[in-house]
């Protein structure tokens, strides 16, 4: 039909965005999307479609979260948001300070959503005003909280999930569900509102209309604490996968880095990334993973153990697959090269077979 082909053309000018660089190009959104698509597979039965939730809608979310794993790093310079900060980069001016590169990526993709010749695809995942609006608050949900390095959007989202966790019923482990409004700030869209506004494409009129479905509930609040589980779990899957996949995509997370640090941008990174990989997992994957695991506790996802895995391993063989890494960026060698060096390294010890 008219509407599916005029998604797929939409996801290849989506995948044309994408610039060439180690870490946030369209391959790490390739694999962002295949983790996404088999954790919704795996919580299907979960929470997500079993509180009296009607078919239409859990297919609705299950395209939602997919599509914005699709746009969340579109654009994206292989800088953090703190180098365009710094170097008062010209999307910081557009955009602002607050989760400038996410901000870009949902501006971009949403506007080329709306353009004529996507119309047939608008007009079918986006059929009333109450789509627009759902659609909206999953994009912005679910983008802006893969700004992981901002300490502030960290905070919000483990308070949003202690407010929900406090609403669990401790012995059957569900949401009671209820429509009492909660406090405001605990909203992704308080500090976007005008963002949400002008990318959704929505009139005052019509903000002021349906004012109601942006009101944030308990219920409403559970849905966001969901939705950024899953996707900041997708976005850094491969910290709870395999071994080898950890290592690849923590290899051009590196070079993307020291690009960066080679045109000046940042200190350089070498020196303390063996040791900060045992803080990210500590910090932050292992309680990410706690977390989602929590929210979906009907599931058998085994995130905590694929992690706690990673990490034990990465403290034997840390300092050696840095070497490695910073050898093959030195010496400009093959990334198989490298990998294959870092995959024949001793379980136990971490010296060369």
């Amino acid at each position: 039909c008219e509407a599916k082909a005029e998604l797929g053309a939409y996801v290849t000018c989506i995948e044309s965005l994408y610039n060439q660089v180690e870490y946030h190009s369209f391959q790490h959104i390739f694999h962002a999307i295949t983790s996404m698509n088999k954790l919704i597979e795996m919580v299907m039965n979960s929470q997500l479609s079993r509180e009296n939730v009607i078919e239409e809608e859990v297919y609705f979310m299950h395209f939602s979260m997919i599509f914005s794993v699709l746009i969340h790093d579109v654009a994206h310079t292989g800088m953090s948001n703190k180098i365009l900060l710094d170097q008062n980069h010209a999307f910081v001016g557009k955009y602002g300070c607050l989760s400038t590169a996410e901000t870009l990526s949902i501006d971009l993709s949403i506007n080329i959503l709306f353009h004529n010749e996507f119309s047939k695809i608008k007009c079918t995942i986006l059929p009333t005003m109450h789509h627009k609006i759902k659609f909206g608050k999953v994009i912005f949900s679910s983008i802006l909280c893969t700004d992981i390095a901002s300490s502030n959007q960290m905070k919000m989202c483990k308070t949003r999930f202690d407010a929900v966790k406090d609403m669990l019923d401790d012995n059957q482990h569900v949401m009671q569900h209820k429509k009492e409004a909660c406090d405001t700030q605990l909203c992704t869209l308080v500090s976007f509102k005008e963002n949400f506004r002008k990318f959704a494409f929505l009139s005052d009129e019509e903000l002021e209309t349906y004012h109601s479905e942006l009101v944030c509930t308990q219920k409403t609040l559970k849905s966001m604490v969901l939705i950024e589980s899953l996707m900041q779990t997708a976005d850094i899957a491969h910290t709870m996968q395999d071994w080898k996949n950890f290592v690849k995509w923590n290899y051009r997370l590196y070079k993307e880095l020291m690009n960066c640090h080679r045109q000046g941008f940042m200190p350089n990174p070498s020196e303390h990334w063996s040791k900060g990989e045992i803080g990210f997992f500590e910090g932050y994957v292992i309680p990410l993973a706690t977390r989602t695991e929590f929210c979906f506790s009907n599931t058998t996802l085994k995130l905590v153990k694929f992690a706690n895995d990673n990490l034990r391993r990465w403290r034997i063989q840390g300092d050696a697959i840095t070497k490695l890494f910073i050898l093959g960026v030195e010496n400009q060698e093959a990334e198989e090269d490298v990998l294959r060096k870092c995959f024949s390294l001793s379980h136990s010890t971490g010296d060369l077979n």
